[in-house]
């Protein structure tokens, strides 16, 4: 139960069970301006994470995993004149996930992912409006000791927008239609063991096939002085989507949850958002947002429908923000209350639970001192109510394991200017 997993008491000892995580990360960025109507980008990055678990020995780890993962961007943006751009661009990436020699346990095999991919976007004005339109071609092997596949997928998108203004107010409006899809990640075909850190079984499957997504979204937004609103509906329609679902099985005195592949879904929703900026009120801000997403089996007339799993709780956000006088040498910059309302969740899973809505204040304060190198401090409080809650899409959601109390936290950020002669 929860209260086996929770400790009152904290010390710098080492204790069993126990984990040790080791992250580095480089990255190189350049850009290089050919003329003034061509510019290439160059991005190359590289991360390695080891992850090691010692579950009854201070000297065998039970689990020691290592990643690593490089990716290579080439970005080439061209305009030819000053109404249309075209962006063109490769991207490849490649990672290995091995397990050390003394790990006591396997949960994913070792294994290969190689990716390549490329596009080519087109911007132009037609008339009132502004087309685009944009092709990419993906790639994508895995390959382990028993297993070995490639995937490949071709997408593409169009849309429209127009923008135009009334006599108080601004108004700009979109419409995009587009495809995607997703190959199946090393986890979801080869995992086959007990995952601390969810305290589940999780078991691939080598036969999924790529995810194929056709989405038709809208967007709106108008504004004037004083105000703006957005309004963003969507809906996808997604074929072979592949999703981890809980099993009525055990294995290891653990619960099964197993990756698996349905014939369609639907996923559809809106996001909205409103900002009210008054000019007789320079320093006030007052912003909300309400985003909702809702998931189901599509086009299947034998069974019932089914809600998918995971499916994020809807949210209510808002913002209060005070910017303060920035002339001063040193003093507050802002303050900013916020506050989160997450709905109540009663769409889920086949064998998932129902959540219950709960309230979360944040509160932010900011303060500049002003000086060659400016100097900034920032400080808060997360959770201030110090409210109890589960997240519908918290992983310890079954241990009964609420998430995190009140906690406090404080930033500094040294802005340091100068020129290499």
């Amino acid at each position: 139960n929860a209260e086996s997993f929770m400790y009152y008491e904290q010390n710098r000892s080492k204790s069993l069970p126990h984990q040790l995580i080791n992250n580095h990360f480089v990255n190189l960025q350049s850009t290089y301006f050919i003329d003034s109507k061509n510019k290439v980008d160059f991005i190359l990055n590289h991360g390695y994470n080891n992850l090691q678990e010692y579950e009854e020995k201070y000297f065998s780890p039970g689990i020691d995993m290592y990643l690593n993962a490089s990716t290579l961007f080439v970005r080439h943006q061209w305009k030819p004149n000053s109404k249309v751009q075209i962006l063109s661009g490769v991207q490849s990436s490649i990672q290995f996930n091995t397990n050390g020699p003394e790990a006591e346990e396997v949960i994913l095999l070792d294994s290969r992912q190689q990716d390549i991919g490329m596009y080519s976007s087109l911007s132009v004005p037609i008339k009132k409006m502004f087309f685009n339109a944009t092709l990419r071609l993906d790639n994508r092997n895995v390959s382990s000791a028993p297993f070995s596949a490639n995937y490949t997928n071709l997408n593409g998108s169009l849309g429209l927008r127009r923008n135009w203004k009334g006599k108080n107010l601004n108004h700009d409006i979109s419409l995009h239609l587009s495809s995607g899809s997703r190959a199946p990640h090393t986890t979801e075909l080869l995992s086959d063991g007990v995952h601390h850190g969810t305290n589940r079984y999780e078991l691939g499957d080598t036969a999924l096939r790529s995810e194929r997504f056709f989405q038709l979204d809208l967007n709106y937004d108008f504004s004037n002085e004083h105000l703006s609103f957005v309004l963003n509906p969507f809906i996808t329609y997604a074929n072979n989507f592949i999703q981890i679902a809980k099993k009525d099985s055990v294995i290891d005195n653990m619960d099964l949850w197993k990756y698996e592949q349905m014939d369609a879904a639907i996923i559809y929703g809106l996001e909205a958002r409103l900002h009210y900026h008054p000019h007789f009120a320079h320093f006030l801000h007052f912003e909300t947002g309400y985003s909702q997403s809702y998931g189901e089996t599509a086009f299947n007339i034998l069974t019932d429908k089914e809600f998918l799993y995971f499916m994020p709780q809807s949210r209510l956000r808002s913002n209060v923000r005070f910017d303060l006088s920035k002339s001063k040498k040193f003093g507050f910059a802002s303050v900013l209350f916020q506050h989160f309302y997450f709905f109540k969740q009663d769409r889920f899973g086949p064998l998932e639970s129902f959540t219950d809505d709960y309230h979360l204040l944040q509160l932010a304060f900011s303060m500049r001192f002003n000086h060659k190198w400016p100097l900034e401090l920032s400080f808060g409080v997360r959770n201030a109510l110090n409210s109890e809650y589960i997240n519908h899409l918290s992983r310890l959601k079954s241990l009964g394991l609420t998430e995190p109390g009140r906690s406090f936290y404080i930033n500094a950020k040294w802005n340091i200017k100068g020129k290499i002669k």
